[in-house]
């Protein structure tokens, strides 16, 4: 039976890693505000409050996408999974590798930043083959496309790195010797709940686990895909793949990369659940067979994006269908477990549980909204809307973003006690992050059942049931602009606590000792 984490005062460990760990949120945070502004624009101007022309929002677009989403599925969650290891199994970490995966990422990020501004670089987030080499000779430029690609090879070196020091972190509780080191590793799969073990692994340890395995395989093909890219954009414009083997290789890596941002922030939401319930796990042996069963079918899973391709076998869309349906398990027993350890578990309400109950119910709307669209018939409908949107969006936005939110509310007082971020402010942030951030995206779900199509640059020809779209636009507007209020609300305390207040604390120690 796993054993509960005592509230205890950090550790030597907790605080390096906490450093480190509030080093790569920090950085998440700040690209967060930045991708939220371009977000915030394009809705603008689907509202037709503003008008940037065509091209701006498809450079907006394409830059939102990576510095949002892969944004929170490097820097955001790898600080969360750094803090989480460190802490769970109470162990140090390769600090120096760390540190140079960091500024990896701070490359490729910034070779991304300059493929859209300078090389107008818009082919979408997904940059789905062949489209950005087609596309180039009238809309954006092949040197924007090369560095484009040199940017993600970047990011995913960088994740492959990731995936080898948390691979490496726990193959090392193993003990010595390569047998013990991936005996450690199928424990930490998730089989620990069913082997004959002393001290078994923390449950945190399994979806960190399974990510760690299924991204190490899944991001080879989009390397590859990318070096086919870059190649052609710089030497070859006719080297190429077939069509057909490049999407499917392009989404053997895209839906992994979701559960790069899921999996670790249910490390999280593990970790502090038990932290602040201070009980043993409830079905600790039943969430370590869902993590072997997610290793597996997270890798099945890509063929629901390729449902309306023509190319696409029927047999291989069914396959997708069924494990997506697998996968869901994953979801169900974790929020099962969750809640179970909530219940008469005496939690305090602070801001890390709080937010962590938030992405808990988003959680359950995005999953059931993401079954729905994985079913064949339903996706028929439903793939060219402003329903899928709103689904990546919730998982994205209202679990994983809010996951790594309540992660540095838990993290930054216990590493600087002296901060004090759970007052009104946090409670004022809770609030316009629960009414803004939820507002947002389901006014995405409610356009996308109304058929509402997806990756326009102007709304205003369109209407449903009479009703313009730019009037449904400007809700989310108003939406996404308490959310964001809120994230700057957040920020200056962040900067007030962490920056101001230091300040004058060493203003006055200096006084003292002068």
């Amino acid at each position: 039976m796993a054993l509960a984490l005592r509230s205890e005062p950090s550790d030597y460990l907790e605080r390096r890693a906490g450093r480190i760990a509030l080093k790569y949120l920090f950085t998440w945070f700040g690209i967060f505000l930045a991708g939220g502004l371009m977000g915030l624009t394009m809705r603008s101007q689907q509202a037709n409050l503003i008008n940037i022309g065509s091209s701006p929002f498809y450079i907006l677009m394409t830059m939102h996408g990576q510095f949002m989403f892969i944004g929170l599925g490097t820097f955001g969650m790898m600080g969360v999974t750094w803090y989480v290891l460190a802490k769970v199994l109470h162990t140090d970490l390769d600090y120096k590798f760390i540190d140079a995966i960091y500024w990896i990422l701070v490359v490729g990020f910034t070779l991304i930043g300059i493929s859209g501004l300078y090389g107008e670089f818009a082919a979408g987030w997904y940059f789905l083959y062949p489209l950005p080499l087609y596309a180039a000779q009238d809309q954006w430029t092949l040197w924007g496309v090369a560095t484009f690609s040199l940017g993600e090879l970047l990011v995913g070196l960088g994740i492959i790195l990731y995936t080898i020091e948390v691979l490496m972190v726990i193959s090392r509780k193993g003990g010595r010797g390569i047998r013990n080191a991936l005996n450690a590793i199928v424990r930490g799969l998730g089989f620990d709940g069913v082997m004959k073990t002393k001290d078994k692994f923390h449950v945190s340890v399994f979806p960190l686990t399974a990510n760690a395995l299924d991204m190490l395989i899944a991001t080879i093909p989009l390397a590859a895909l990318l070096i086919v890219m870059f190649i052609g954009a710089t030497a070859d414009p006719n080297f190429g793949l077939n069509v057909g083997i490049a999407d499917n290789m392009f989404w053997y890596f895209g839906h992994p990369i979701v559960y790069q941002l899921l999996f670790p922030a249910i490390a999280a939401m593990y970790l502090l659940f038990q932290t602040y319930s201070n009980r043993r796990w409830i079905g600790y042996a039943t969430t370590g067979g869902i993590w072997v069963l997610a290793a597996l079918t997270n890798l099945l899973v890509w063929g629901h994006h390729l449902y309306l391709y023509p190319f696409q076998p029927l047999p291989a869309n069914f396959l997708a269908q069924l494990s997506t349906m697998g996968i869901s398990i994953v979801s169900a027993v974790s929020i099962y477990s969750l809640l179970a350890m909530a219940w008469k578990g005496g939690i305090k309400w602070d801001p890390p549980v709080l937010f962590t109950y938030m992405a808990i119910f988003g959680w359950l709307e995005g999953g059931f909204s993401g079954v729905a669209q994985a079913m064949i018939g339903w996706n028929l409908y439903l793939h060219n809307t402003l329903w899928i949107v709103g689904h990546f969006h919730l998982f994205a936005l209202m679990v994983v973003a809010m996951t790594a939110i309540a992660m540095i509310y838990y993290i930054v007082p216990r590493i600087y006690p002296e901060v004090n971020l759970y007052d009104k402010w946090s409670k004022v942030h809770f609030w316009m992050s629960l009414i803004g951030g939820y507002g947002f995206v389901n006014v995405w779900m409610a356009e996308g059942i109304l058929g509402v199509p997806r990756r326009y640059a102007y709304h205003y020809m369109l209407a449903v049931y009479g009703i313009p779209v730019p009037n449904l636009d400007l809700l989310g507007v108003i939406f996404a602009t308490i959310l964001g209020i809120g994230q700057g609300i957040f920020a200056l305390k962040l900067f007030n606590e962490l920056v101001i207040k230091r300040i004058k604390r060493i203003e006055v120690e200096v006084e003292q000792y002068a």
